[in-house]
């Protein structure tokens, strides 16, 4: 269960990352295992440069503060934010008149 909840928030930042940062940003995603009193497991998640963390609440915090099931956290600077909106690329559609046929594509 707490593995799978790992896999799950890893897989909604990874969405999250390529919404909002693009192709550029998600090139630069990685995450990394770490060893974090605070989760059980726990992984350094790396974007543009700046080192964040993702994992699964420690058992001793869980009990702690009384939780009952596997809490997935995310500290997240969303560095990502600052790509927003992704740059887009314009060219010429294909058989138009070059006057104002122009169609996007994320680059």
């Amino acid at each position: 269960m707490r593995a799978e909840g790992f896999r799950i928030a890893r897989g909604a930042i990874e969405e999250l990352v390529a919404t909002l940062g693009g192709g550029s940003a998600t090139k630069t995603l990685a995450f990394e295992p770490v060893e974090d009193d605070k989760y059980r497991p726990a992984a350094k998640v790396m974007l543009f440069g700046e080192h964040d963390r993702i994992g699964v609440l420690a058992e001793k915090l869980q009990d702690m503060f009384g939780i009952q099931t596997p809490v997935v956290l995310a500290e997240l600077d969303f560095a990502l934010v600052a790509g927003y909106p992704p740059k887009h690329s314009s060219a010429t559609c294909p058989g138009s008149p070059a006057s104002n046929a122009t169609w996007y594509r994320r680059g």
